[in-house]
Parts: structure tokens; C-alpha cells; sequence
């Protein structure tokens, strides 16, 4: 049996790291702070690692830049919550129809270093726990949400604009 170019682990490897790469390029350029520009490459990593389209994975990651810069734009803080539940929404919605736990697991990955963002910088156990409730609750509506749209064109970024404007309103209460 004759192994394939997409089952070498090397070649998969190295698939993700020009995007991860691009990510943190770009990051860097809108000036960007390093945990901000950490967590966008490891998600366009998660993106586009093993995939039959890293364009579509990385135009998926794209929208996430908007709460970016959003938050450049007010010094609001607070508006990196919903860039994270986008990323997270994003790489569970591009992973779960071939492989629905790894895509949980890889989304789960994503919120894991933004709350260990969070307790670098000192955010209080209240401040956590309300952010870790409605990551919880918006895990729920992006799993509800996709599961109701599996047809439409441009179900990652319907899904991932839905959780990311819900984490943003969970801010502001």
C-alpha cells in the first residue's frame, strides 16, 4: 500500500504553518498584542491543518479580525471574548462534519488559551466564571446552530457571526 502526501504526518505539519505564520504576520501588523496574534495563529493552524481547502478556512478566520479591530478602534478589552468565541465557533463548525470530537476538542483548545490569556492578565474569578458560563452557553448554540444549517453556503460564517455577536452582547450585561 502506497501511503499518500496528505497521510504524511511532515506534510500535514507544515500544511498549517504558512497560514499560522500569515496569521501572526498580519496580527503583528495591526498591531496586535502577542497573546491576540498567538491565538489567531494557532487557530488559522486548526484551520486549515489537514484540509482540503485552507482558502476557505482562512476567509473563515478572517471575520474575526472585525472584533480586532473593534477593540483597537474603542480600547475595549472586553470585545476579545467575542473574537475568541469566533475562533472557537469557527474551527467547530470547519471540523464537524468529517470529525465532529475533534472538532469539539479543537474548539475547546481555542477557548483553553484564551482563558489562560485571561488569568495571565489578571482577570478576577468573577470576570472568569461569567466569561467560562457563556463560552459553555455559546458552545451550545454553535453545536445547535450548525447542526440546523448543515446546507447553506455559508454556514461557518453564519454560525460563527451568530456566537461571536451573542458573546458580545454577553459582555455588555
Amino acid at each position: 500500500m502506497n501511503p499518500s502526501a496528505h497521510d504524511s504526518p511532515t506534510i500535514a505539519r507544515q500544511s498549517w504553518m504558512p497560514p499560522a505564520l500569515l496569521a501572526l504576520f498580519v496580527g503583528a501588523s495591526l498591531g496586535l498584542s502577542g497573546w491576540a496574534g498567538g491565538l489567531l495563529a494557532v487557530t488559522a493552524g486548526l484551520l486549515v491543518s489537514r484540509s482540503t481547502s485552507p482558502e476557505r478556512g482562512l476567509m473563515l478566520l478572517a471575520g474575526s479580525l472585525l472584533w480586532l479591530l473593534a477593540s483597537g478602534a474603542t480600547g475595549n478589552r472586553t470585545l476579545f471574548f467575542p473574537f475568541a468565541c469566533w475562533l472557537a465557533a469557527a474551527v467547530f463548525v470547519r471540523n464537524s462534519p468529517t470529525a465532529y470530537w475533534k472538532a469539539v476538542f479543537y474548539s475547546a483548545t481555542v477557548m483553553v488559551l484564551f482563558f489562560s490569556i485571561r488569568v495571565q492578565q489578571g482577570a478576577s474569578g468573577k470576570v472568569l466564571w461569567m466569561e467560562f458560563v457563556a463560552a459553555i452557553t455559546l458552545a451550545g448554540v454553535a453545536v445547535v446552530s450548525e447542526g440546523l444549517l448543515p446546507s447553506l453556503p455559508f454556514r461557518g460564517w453564519v454560525v460563527a457571526l451568530l456566537v461571536s455577536l451573542l458573546a458580545g452582547l454577553s459582555v455588555i450585561v
